[in-house]
Order: structure tokens, then C-alpha cells, then sequence
């Protein structure tokens, strides 16, 4: 299977319905259907809550990483191959 790995900007992307959008619902709807690994580092899921929590408050930055654990998406370590 093929692995794809999202960085922080991927999830913005997503979670801001910003123009580039349809290309990460593409990859996540291709992880669901069990034909591509999506790989985040926890340093870019830090990012993607810093960046949320900075801009929009905790409370949505607390929603966003709830809704990223929903995600076909698995988090790894910063060193891990």
C-alpha cells in the first residue's frame, strides 16, 4: 500500500476548506477505502494545534485535534522511518 505523508498544511487545507481542498478529501476518502497509509509526524499535528489554538482559540483547537483522531491518519514520531 501507499504510504503518503500530510504536513501541517495539508490539514489547515482540510479543516479551512481552503482551495486545494478536493486534493486531501481525495486522500482521505483513498485511506478509508484501505488503498493509501496517511502518516502525519506529531510534530506536524503540534503545528496544525498551535496554529488553530493561536488563530481561533482553544476550544477550536481542542475540536480540531478531536477531529483529526477521527481521521484515517496515523501519527508518528518525528524519527520514525
Amino acid at each position: 500500500m501507499k504510504r503518503i505523508v500530510l504536513d501541517a498544511s495539508a490539514l489547515m487545507i482540510f479543516f479551512e476548506n481552503r482551495p486545494g481542498v478536493e486534493k486531501v478529501e481525495e486522500l482521505i476518502r483513498l485511506a478509508v477505502e484501505g488503498k493509501r497509509q496517511l502518516l502525519m509526524s506529531v510534530v506536524n499535528w503540534g503545528e496544525v494545534y498551535y496554529s488553530t489554538w493561536r488563530t481561533k482559540g482553544p476550544g477550536v483547537a481542542r475540536k480540531v485535534i478531536e477531529d483529526i483522531a477521527q481521521l484515517p491518519l496515523e501519527i508518528v514520531d518525528a524519527d520514525s522511518n
